[in-house]
């Protein structure tokens, strides 16, 4: 099993306040997690109208599938209409050395 992680920060220069930031981050959240199955949260700047940073997990059967489950995040982050994706971090990880479990 792997466990895939990827940071998002967004500028929302559009945003006039914290509902029209909510909307932005909400359809990118819920396209995420109905096309891929990750679990989405936004963690950081949550009353800063015009910023998100989100955070994107993913458990997979495959290194591979975590890679390209983090690969749509990105795609679909940097082409959001309303937003600019200006961070993308992201890692993959086994979950044995991710959580230090032995077998």
């Amino acid at each position: 099993m792997f466990v895939g992680a990827a940071l998002i920060g967004l500028h929302i220069p559009g945003a006039r306040s914290l509902k029209d930031k909510r909307r932005v981050v909400k359809g990118l959240k819920d396209r995420r997690k109905n096309r891929h199955g990750v679990a989405v949260a936004e963690v950081d700047d949550l009353d800063v109208w015009q910023s998100a940073v989100i955070l994107v997990s993913a458990a997979t059967a495959t290194e591979g599938a975590a890679r390209e489950a983090l690969a749509a995040v990105r795609r679909q982050a940097d082409n959001l209409d309303d937003a600019e994706c200006i961070r993308f971090e992201c890692a993959v990880q086994a979950f044995e050395d991710f959580c230090g479990v032995n077998r």
